[in-house]
């Protein structure tokens, strides 16, 4: 029997089924159907939107096999249908479904695709179903990398994305989709998106949407991942800050109880608290209490204990009597319950001594020392030994079990000096250290055997450096000077 050629109306219905009844071949199927009827705006239509159900039912094998002819289709019929709504938003959502493969992707931005998207855009900015089709397909393409980001932000998608959420500024799905893709091209390409973004007032414009939509976790939690990615970049954290990101970050905090945001907030709270300005603000706007908050409610989540904690070492840095006891008990918590993150160790190190004199019952205690000891034997960097050495002598002056355990862990002091032998204010603390441990004949004799003298006189001309040299010397050479300089110290 001979098979009757299938006219328009047998194409378009064979495509509508395609759409409910997907199948691997129907790939191909269709992408010949769109390039024999390139000029129907109906049959690409029905065309794009059979290829966004094959992507999103096929496996990814079967797709990225096929998915090429698709792309090349879809780019196709919107190039040649420029006007027609249908064929804009179902070729931007099967492309953002191809988008998820990367050599899709490579096949996308080879067609230009991100060119026609960012017309489509464009030519139909309020219509909402196309604009948050393709601030997705361009969300998807993007997130390959850094490449993938900078093609995008060079085709001016930041400032366009920007025109879409203030053309929907009542959409909420507008909204959460252009803050992803905002977030991700100032994620692989922050030098280049972030200053534009701030440049347009997408920061404030951020903050306002976040007071638009405040129990949207999802959204609040992208839009705190955004503003995180601001304010990593020095002077334009500034100018985050300025435009009342803390604030409205403090009250997303204060509203809602998730995790997500829990993560993405305490983490932009700690880059904005790194210059004094913000440190102030946020410990005195109600932001310790919100890393306490974050501390007690979620134990376990590592990154919300390093963005808290970091809150709390800024602040113990610019502000120190803003932490209070309770603060410094729950550093001392997050150090325990998280051993193997480096961050929390270090962020714990510096709160604690910048803080020691305030509470000496929290510092001067053995569990907390301990907790130091292990911090500078499994970390080298400057600022956990700068930190670690001070809080020794401070615990060690004040408590003997201390200073037993800080004897019985003298290597550490050691092991400090010759990590950062150009350091001055290393080699000072740990010589002091050395001299307020020498005063007592039994650990002056455990110190003298740890090779100390010879590593003491090793240290660098300046001043400073000399004098403590100098004294931790007569300390392990002669407890009785030792203890007259100490005397006349005082």
């Amino acid at each position: 029997m001979k098979r009757k050629r299938d006219d328009r109306s047998t194409t378009v219905l064979h495509l509508s089924r395609m759409t409910t009844h997907p199948r691997p071949k129907h790939i191909k199927i269709v992408t010949r159907a769109m390039k024999a009827w390139q000029n129907d705006a109906c049959v690409q239509a029905y065309g794009c939107a059979a290829l966004w159900t094959c992507v999103s039912k096929n496996s990814r094998a079967a797709t990225e096999n096929n998915g090429k002819d698709g792309v090349l289709a879809v780019l196709r019929a919107m190039k040649n249908h420029p006007g027609d709504v249908d064929v804009q938003a179902h070729g931007s959502a099967a492309l953002r479904r191809f988008a998820r493969i990367r050599s899709l992707a490579d096949a996308i931005l080879s067609g230009r695709g991100v060119q026609a998207m960012v017309e489509a855009t464009t030519r139909h900015r309020q219509i909402k179903e196309v604009q948050g089709q393709i601030i997705r397909a361009l969300c998807n393409v993007a997130e390959h990398g850094p490449e993938y980001a900078r093609a995008v932000v060079d085709a001016n998608v930041v400032e366009i994305t920007l025109t879409v959420a203030r053309t929907h500024f009542d959409d909420l799905p507008v909204q959460l989709y252009a803050c992803i893709l905002l977030r991700v091209l100032t994620y692989y390409d922050a030098d280049r998106a972030c200053p534009i973004l701030v440049e347009a007032q997408g920061v404030l414009f951020v903050c306002q949407c976040m007071e638009r939509f405040p129990t949207c976790a999802p959204f609040q939690a992208q839009a705190c991942a955004l503003l995180t990615n601001v304010a990593y970049i020095g002077e334009l954290g500034a100018q985050a800050f300025a435009a009342g990101a803390a604030h409205v970050v403090l009250r997303t905090l204060g509203r809602l109880r998730d995790a997500a945001v829990y993560e993405e907030g305490c983490t932009v709270l700690q880059n904005l608290s790194k210059a004094p300005a913000g440190a102030a603000f946020i410990a005195f706007a109600g932001g310790i209490d919100i890393a306490l908050d974050a501390l007690a409610k979620f134990p376990s989540n590592i990154t919300v204990l390093e963005g808290a904690c970091g809150i709390l070492r800024n602040a113990s840095v610019y502000v120190p009597e803003s932490l209070y006891l309770q603060a410094l008990e729950a550093v001392v918590k997050a150090m325990r319950d998280a051993p193997s993150s480096d961050s929390v160790q270090e962020h714990g190190c510096v709160a604690l001594s910048r803080c020691a004199s305030q509470h000496p019952a929290v510092v001067a205690d053995a569990r907390c020392i301990e907790l130091v000891i292990r911090a500078m034997e499994r970390l080298p960097s400057y600022d956990v030994q700068c930190s670690g050495l001070p809080l020794l002598r401070f615990a060690a002056e004040r408590d003997a079990a201390c200073a037993t355990l800080v004897v019985n862990a003298h290597p550490i002091i050691l092991t400090a000096m010759q990590l950062h032998p150009t350091q001055a204010s290393v080699q000072i603390d740990a010589c002091r250290l050395l001299r307020c441990l020498s005063l007592d004949a039994s650990f002056r004799q455990t110190l003298v055997k740890g090779n100390f003298v010879s590593e003491i006189e090793k240290c660098n001309n300046n001043i400073s450096v000399q004098r403590a040299r100098r004294l931790a010397l007569h300390a392990l050479r002669a407890p009785t000077t030792a203890a007259r300089d100490l005397l006349q110290l005082r």
